[in-house]
Parts: C-alpha cells; structure tokens; sequence
C-alpha cells in the first residue's frame, strides 16, 4: 500500500514539472508570468544576457499589452480586462514616447470607435478622437504625433487603397498615395518625414517611399515572384523586412536595405509560417512567427522570437498576436 502511495506522488511530481516546463516555454503568457525567473534550466550564459524590452500583445479573453526580454523575464503593462470599452486595434509603439493609439469601443469587432493613446508607463489612457474608422493598416511616428494608414473603397472612380498622414489629434489629413493594389504594410522612419510602403501586384512586389512635404513617391526596389508580409524603418535610415517566395507559406528570409534601395543583406531566415511585426534595436531583431491562418493579421497567434545580431543567436521568448516595438 505504501509503495503504491510513493508511485503516485512521484506521478504527480512528475506530471506538475512537465505542466510547468510547458506553461514556462509554449503557452500564452497570463497573470502569472509577470516578473517570471530568467532561464529554463540548461540556458548558456549567452541565452540570458539581457536585452532592451519588446513590447508585445496577447489575446484571450482580453487584450493584453505585455513587454519580455531575451532572459523571458515578462510584465504585464495594460488590460482591457476591466475596462468598458475594449480595444479594436492597436498601432505599433512611439519610440521617443512608450505610447501606442488604440481603437475602442463597447464592441470589440466595431468598424469604428474612439481614437486613444496610452501610455505603457502609467496605463492610462487618453482620447484623441471621438469617432475613427479603423483603418486597413496604420502606423504610428516615433514621435507619437502623426500617424499613416490606408483605407480601400470600392467606388469606381476611387477604387483601390489610398495611403494617408494625419496628426493624432485629427488634423492635417492628407492623401498620399493610391494603389489599386493592396498596401499591406507601411511606417514612418525615425524622423517622421518619409514613409515606405509595400505594393503587391500579381507576383510582383516592391517598396515605395512617399516624401511627406512634396507628396512625391519612388520605388526603391521591387521583387519578381516574391512576397514582402511585413516592412520596418530602423535607425541609420534602413528598412527591414519579411520575404517569402510567391505560394510560400512557411519559411522565407529577413532581409535589411538602405533607404536608396542599396545594400541590401539577409539578417536571418525562419520557418514555421510567415514573419511579421518585425523591429531592429541596435543588436537585437524581434519578429514574430505566425501560423494556421493563409491571410495573417493583428489577431493572428504565433512564436515571438529574439534574435542577437552580434552573436547570431536566436531565442524563442513567448507566444503572442502583435509586437509594437522596443521600450528602452
């Protein structure tokens, strides 16, 4: 009797460490991950060097906005848990200003709601507009004071995508660009002067950039039977971005290019879907991998990774649905 007794206990030992290694390294963070220890057992040295905060969102029964580093030391920063209007969308984050725009309302799948910024420090949240249409895809400066998004209209003297710049606040709206085709991803760069964006027609893709005071727009590269699903602006005036060939939906390269269309160099390849919500902060790439859906978005689960430039070592950190940038 006594033997039988050990060998259960010794089963539920073994069962609450194999739940707790899973819960650690594969599921969705949850209350219980804020300020988490540092390193699985068997970690180098090298794995637990800590690195800036990405900013990240999961999604269950709330939004939740959390940050984590390369030692998966996770916090939570905002819920919409307990809050009467829920978020719709979120932007990336502004850089100079920890702050992101948020779209609620009293229906999570609304078409429109209030514009608001929050500030990721205090988790309090501000309204800037009283009604906004939630845009195809948008992107915040890093300034926090512009924002860029299109919207598509079906009407046959408009028809097709148009890229536009607004100030946060609603003024200042100005069209930019049109596009028959999809624009499916677009930013800033850092000095909120420019924005690039990707254009996709057929098997052709390539990235423009709009010039904000002339209204002018060039493309600095293009690609034949290749695919760009998410583009970026790091410092020193590069972009980075995802490419998969044309039918490729599980692996592809991120590649890193100057502003002139020169230079361009592979950073890393991935597999196991398609890469978005990709960001470059000094050393260290974020990016996330995103699976199970043929068209991704913003809602869309998949693996967070970071990734060590200088010592080309790749870290999967959390699960989550949407990065919004680097919190210094």
């Amino acid at each position: 009797m006594a033997q039988k007794i050990i060998t259960v206990i010794l089963g539920l030992i073994i069962v609450g460490g194999l739940a707790w290694y899973f819960n650690k390294n594969y599921l969705q963070p949850s209350t219980s991950q804020e300020n988490q220890p540092s390193n699985s057992p068997g970690e180098s040295s090298q794995e637990t060097e800590a690195s800036t905060n990405l900013v990240y969102v999961s999604i269950s029964d709330a939004k939740e906005i959390w940050r984590t580093n390369s030692q998966k030391e996770s916090k939570k920063l905002f819920t919409d848990a307990d809050e009467p209007e829920k978020i719709v969308k979120l932007s990336n984050m502004a850089s100079s200003t920890g702050e992101v725009l948020g779209i609620v309302a009293a229906d999570p799948h609304s078409f429109t709601g209030k514009l608001v910024v929050i500030n990721l420090e205090t988790a309090k949240q501000r309204v800037l507009q009283g009604s906004f249409t939630v845009p195809t895809v948008w992107n915040l400066s890093s300034d926090g004071k512009k924002l860029c998004f299109t919207r598509f209209s079906n009407l046959e003297e408009n028809y097709g995508y148009t890229l536009y710049s607004e100030d946060v606040s609603g003024g200042s709206i100005r069209e930019l660009a049109r596009s028959e085709s999809e624009i499916p991803t677009l930013a800033w760069n850092e000095f909120g002067t420019k924005i690039a964006f990707v254009k996709t027609s057929g098997t052709k893709t390539e990235i423009n950039l709009v010039d904000i005071n002339s209204a002018k727009t060039k493309v600095i590269v293009s690609f034949e039977g290749k695919i760009i699903d998410w583009l970026s602006w790091s410092k020193g005036d590069k972009l980075i971005f995802s490419l998969r060939k044309v039918g490729e939906e599980n692996s592809g390269e991120i590649e890193i290019i100057n502003s002139e269309g020169r230079n361009l160099e592979k950073i890393i390849d991935f597999e196991g879907g398609k890469a978005q919500f990709i960001y470059l902060d000094d050393s260290w790439l974020g990016y996330l991998v995103a699976q199970y859906k043929e068209k991704i978005n913003d809602t869309t689960a998949g693996q967070i990774y970071l990734y060590n430039l200088n010592k080309t070592q790749k870290i999967a950190v959390q699960k989550g649905a949407q990065i919004l940038g680097w919190l210094k």
